[in-house]
């Protein structure tokens, strides 16, 4: 069964209407009350992970469809061209956003800080209208996969897990940060916004994977403190090198010698965040 068969069985037409996606975008906002009150009743862990964790495990299915198409048809392609379930899992995810603002400020506002939690889900709710009414939600698909680490994180959570997992911090970089950085270079060609966008986030990301590497090496494990090390330390060095040949291959590819000034904002950017990632590794020993 093709993908058009299952649209036509589940009574979703091929091109949505306005009325199809409000009605999409309210019923995801109902079953994110539904999913938050059911587990608010079984008082498991941390309350205000009960979204995140709902929320990740959709998006990572979502994400892990979308990694499927791009092995089939290139993952330009993918990421370039509006389907059905990219349109509908951006939704999905501005539904989540919505939501857990409206019932996180009632239930656990103690836990929604003004930098990561109001101004990141008003971003990505600003961000997902702009992909929706620009009709580019194959680049928000073609990402999802990175919320593979959050749904480790957010189950460490809510199972109240004293620690979060070395396995959390090794999926955050491969797919936060090297994956990340692979599409951002990639959708270049195709909107310069969306390259911007990229970046803004990957600085976030890496932010992010600082605070938790300085925080877990801190900690003792059942991994040696030596082997954590050296994991993340060639990690680093293998990123560093991927990008900035990612760098280079567009410098050759778009620029060569007729837009200096373009070479030399790429050439910032890569500079700055290599200078990131050697903090990195300076806190790492």
């Amino acid at each position: 069964m093709n993908l058009k068969d299952m649209v036509v069985m589940a009574g979703i037409s091929e091109e949505p209407t306005l009325m199809n996606l409000f009605q999409f975008l309210c019923a995801n906002m109902l079953v994110c009350a539904l999913v938050y009150f059911v587990l608010r009743m079984t008082k498991l862990g941390d309350r205000a992970w009960y979204l995140t964790v709902y929320s990740s495990g959709v998006a990572s299915s979502f994400g892990i469809y979308f990694i499927q198409q791009a092995y089939l048809n290139g993952i330009y392609n993918t990421m370039t061209t509006e389907t059905e379930w990219s349109t509908y899992a951006a939704i999905f995810f501005l539904a989540y956003c919505a939501m857990d603002l409206v019932i996180g400020s009632y239930e656990y506002d103690e836990a929604i800080d003004y930098k990561d939690g109001w101004v990141h889900h008003f971003f990505f709710i600003i961000l997902l209208g702009w992909l929706l009414s620009s009709g580019l939600t194959g680049l928000f698909a073609i990402a999802l996969i990175e919320e593979v680490p959050t749904v480790i994180l957010s189950m460490a959570r809510v199972s109240m897990s004293a620690r979060v997992p070395f396995v959390f911090g090794l999926t955050f970089f491969v797919l936060r940060i090297s994956y990340h950085c692979y599409l951002t270079y990639a959708v270049i060609e195709y909107s310069t916004v969306a390259f911007v966008i990229g970046v803004i986030l990957m600085r976030s990301h890496l932010k992010w994977f600082h605070r938790w590497l300085s925080g877990h090496l801190t900690k003792k494990g059942r991994m040696p403190l030596s082997i954590k090390v050296a994991v993340f330390a060639a990690l680093i060095v293998l990123q560093t090198i991927g990008h900035g040949y990612a760098v280079y291959q567009m410098v050759i590819k778009n620029y060569l010698v007729a837009a200096s000034g373009a070479v030399m904002v790429h050439l910032i950017i890569f500079l700055y965040f290599s200078a990131k990632m050697i903090m990195v590794i300076q806190d790492v020993y």
